[in-house]
């Protein structure tokens, strides 16, 4: 559990906190893109820790980002990217309509450099998703967020409840 926390918010707190102050005097202008979760909106059952910690994300995210345009004006903006489930190395759920694979979800991520947003979904499905979730209300999405949950520690091969 700690565990998660520290990867997810204090590594990343850790990290801006050293390089903060070198970006800040870099001659062009420096991007830090942060990857965050829809979880951090809806925590899923069974993941509310990681939730908790990809929200401190966003939050540090914001929060810097304000710093960094009104309080000391630098060169550095700040970005947070609200994703949802992705293939890859360590999640090996197959492809579909809502989990891109690494590379189309990293092409869809460079596509977005300098739209200027400080909070984006990179890929237009998860989006859409997104969108879909807010337009549905709170509670049926997270009755599909359950099912969902249920079936991934079924494939696993994990107990469900």
């Amino acid at each position: 559990m700690m565990g998660i926390v520290h990867l997810n918010a204090l590594f990343h707190l850790r990290l801006i906190r050293v390089l903060l102050p070198q970006l800040r005097r870099s001659p062009g202008p420096v991007l830090v893109m942060n990857i965050g979760s829809y979880s951090g909106d809806t925590p899923p059952p069974r993941l509310a820790i990681y939730a908790a910690s990809k929200r401190f994300i966003e939050f540090l995210t914001r929060g810097l980002a304000m710093d960094e345009r009104f309080y000391t004006p630098t060169n550095v903006k700040l970005m947070y990217l609200v994703v949802g489930q992705v293939t890859s190395s360590t999640y090996l759920e197959p492809e579909s309509f809502l989990c891109p694979s690494s590379d189309t979800f990293a092409k869809s991520v460079v596509d977005r450099i300098g739209c200027n947003s400080r909070q984006i979904s990179p890929h237009v499905n998860h989006a859409i998703s997104q969108w879909a979730a807010e337009a549905l209300g709170v509670g049926v999405f997270e009755v599909a967020v359950a099912y969902t949950m249920r079936q991934i520690f079924r494939n696993d091969g994990k107990k469900v409840e």
